[in-house]
């Protein structure tokens, strides 16, 4: 039965190589027609992960899986990086945000799934860890001083400011608690913010340079707090204005650069918008993406960065609904889409929920299930 069976796998998966043989050869012969082209190099690669289905290791549809690949990087013009794990966690572990702590070393992750903030110590240039598995710095649950974790929703690096002189891990829960994690000493203590009883579903945060903003999808609001004044709120101005409606109870994540305060927006369904704060108008938008060079809309962003200052200031737009890393300039012009592929040959950003960007040479790191991945070029 052994036999005979090994026998059905061999032909089946000798069928699907033919195919894959056949699909390569008439996306050669389609010359200058893209869509074509694209089309059959995309079957090829469905076909790869059948044959991989019934038998892995196959170095004939690996290379010919490499081929449509890089055929497909070539017409998108996307440029690969290669990831390593950096570290695997337990598999209840399903993270969903990363945070770099900057000159000194140190990254901590979001733990969605078991609701805990992780902070791993490591050399200056996040290559290695410096000590042997990462320390719990928060849960949910965990007394603070007056106030308890509640459940945890975004988290930042904050450096020092006139009222905190210390920098620390900045954690948001959903009752308006900000937590912050001091590494020097290992302390933590928690602050309420001023009107969060008005919040309805917070989901992410971002500063600009004394202030503090929470998106809060549920009120629709981009919330604005002194960071020098203890989280307080300013009551004639309490939130970002809008010159129309801003639509952000489908926004998902945001950004706001450290120059100027402008502000990057991206939404569930692949809209993204760039506004002038001081005016609140839209400079540009997706379809500006599409006609400045991005190859293909964005699927389902879940994450946005803005990186660098000055003319390396660049945005940064996950998108695993396309497996893509879209970075562009601020004026709205693609600069580079990227694929990340791990170890084995798999696309990690398709299961990737948010990353942190280090510059000069760019490193990635990227929050992926229970994966942390470095990727580089």
């Amino acid at each position: 039965t052994s036999v005979y069976l090994q026998r059905g796998t061999n032909t089946e998966v000798a069928a699907i190589k033919d195919q894959m043989v056949t699909e390569m050869l008439r996306a050669d012969e389609a010359g200058g027609d893209v869509a074509v082209a694209r089309g059959h190099y995309e079957t090829t690669l469905a076909l790869a992960g059948e044959a991989e289905a019934l038998r892995s290791g196959d170095l004939e549809v690996a290379r010919m899986r490499a081929a449509a690949r890089e055929a497909l990087d070539r017409i998108d013009g996307v440029t690969r990086l290669s990831a390593i794990t950096f570290y695997e966690y337990e598999a209840s572990v399903n993270l969903a945000t990363v945070t770099l702590r900057p000159d000194e070393g140190g990254i901590a992750v979001l733990d969605a799934a078991n609701d805990r903030v992780l902070f791993h110590a490591t050399d200056d240039d996040y290559h290695a860890t410096t000590e042997e598995g990462p320390a719990i710095i928060a849960y949910g649950g965990q007394p603070a001083g007056a106030q308890v974790v509640g459940p945890l929703v975004d988290l930042m690096w904050l450096p020092g400011s006139a009222a905190d002189t210390r920098d620390s891990v900045a954690m948001l829960d959903r009752t308006g608690v900000m937590f912050n994690y001091y590494p020097n000493l290992g302390d933590i203590r928690g602050v309420p913010l001023d009107n969060s009883s008005a919040w309805l579903e917070p989901r992410a945060m971002a500063t600009y340079g004394s202030r503090l903003y929470v998106l809060d999808a549920g009120a629709r609001q981009i919330w604005r707090y002194s960071l020098d004044e203890g989280y307080t709120q300013d009551p004639d101005a309490p939130a970002i204005a809008f010159s129309a409606q801003a639509e952000l109870d489908q926004a998902v994540d945001f950004d706001l650069y450290s120059e100027d305060g402008s502000l990057v927006i991206v939404y569930a369904d692949g809209r993204v918008r760039y506004y002038d704060t001081r005016s609140g108008r839209i400079q540009w938008d997706e379809t500006t993406l599409l006609n400045n060079g991005l190859s293909t809309p964005l699927v389902s962003p879940s994450a946005v960065k803005l990186v660098g200052r000055g003319l390396n200031a660049s945005i940064f737009v996950l998108d695993p609904g396309s497996s893509r890393l879209v970075q562009l300039g601020r004026g709205g012009r693609v600069l580079t889409e990227y694929r990340v592929l791990d170890e084995l040959g798999d696309e990690v950003l398709s299961k990737a929920r948010d990353f942190a960007v280090v510059d000069s040479p760019l490193r990635i790191l990227i929050a992926a299930g229970n994966h942390l991945y470095l990727a580089e070029r």
